[in-house]
């Protein structure tokens, strides 16, 4: 009779174990999905960026109101300014410069950058 009982206690603990392992697994499907959703509309949203910067540079470019060299220049010059300004995240410790302030969160780690989260200073 104790051994029937020690077998019960055993598969009843067996099954709890298995219930939140199935629980936990459920969640974090669930967030994996979430997660391959959101990726999936950023991907949109950044093709469709990346689309309407080529077409923008195209007719300025035909219209002679864009030079390359210079625009490479402006850009460097931005990246540059940060760098300078020693913005750098709290978070993960990355410059981010390759966000620039404007931005509202670290392209690195995803945290946001506000003036509360920011180091400002030399690098």
């Amino acid at each position: 009779m104790g051994f029937d009982f020690i077998n019960m206690s055993w598969d009843f603990s067996q099954d709890l174990e298995i219930r939140d392992a199935k629980d936990a697994a459920q969640k974090y499907m669930s967030s994996a999905s979430k997660f391959h959703d959101r990726l999936a509309t950023m991907e949109t949203k950044l093709n469709r960026l990346t689309l309407m910067c080529q077409a923008m540079s195209e007719l300025l470019e035909e219209n002679n109101l864009l030079d390359n060299n210079v625009l490479a220049k402006r850009m460097e010059d931005l990246a540059t300014t940060t760098v300078q300004q020693g913005i750098v995240c709290r978070s993960c410790k990355s410059l981010a410069s390759s966000t620039s302030i404007r931005f509202k969160k670290c392209m690195l780690c995803g945290s946001e950058i506000t003036a509360k989260n920011v180091i400002h200073g030399t690098v």
